[in-house]
């Protein structure tokens, strides 16, 4: 899953996304943002600020807003989400129920009244999102294919 969004508000938690299976009811990944202008998935908190995104000219209308780039990836196999922002892997973290086995809804909303935040680019792909690009797959799979190399002149 890939978006983008921005916080109006660092006070309060108040952007949240959040992956389900609607047959179960439960939930795989949570996204949350905006306490502290920290981004929390699961039970991690990524220590990622985006305070510069919630400056008071912003509000103001004086400024555009910052927007973050997020790419969620999920290893069904393991049971793991995988958190980049900005295209950076900032977290590995457990699904929050761990015996749920497939992903149909996804929720946005917000707790906080008065607050704002905004998502925009919703995408949700089967396997990486088109333009998904990070140095640690790459690195990863250029090991995976030096390895099998290795093995195969052994």
């Amino acid at each position: 899953m890939r978006f983008k969004f921005y916080s109006s508000n660092i006070a309060v938690e108040d952007t949240n996304v959040r992956i389900m299976d609607s047959e179960t009811n439960k939930t795989i990944v949570s996204f949350r943002a905006g306490f502290a202008g920290l981004v929390r998935v699961n039970e991690n908190q990524i220590v990622s600020f985006y305070d510069e995104t919630v400056l008071p000219e912003i509000n103001e209308g004086s400024l555009d807003p910052i927007w973050t780039d997020v790419d969620l990836t999920m290893n069904w196999d393991d049971h793991v989400v995988n958190v980049y922002l900005n295209g950076t892997e900032m977290a590995s973290t457990g699904f929050y129920y761990n015996e749920v086995e497939e992903a149909d809804k996804v929720l946005l909303y917000n707790l906080s009244p008065g607050s704002k935040s905004y998502i925009r680019e919703l995408e949700i792909c089967d396997g990486y999102c088109d333009g998904f690009s990070s140095a640690n797959i790459l690195k990863a799979s250029i090991l995976s294919v030096l390895a099998v190399l290795f093995v195969s002149f052994l």
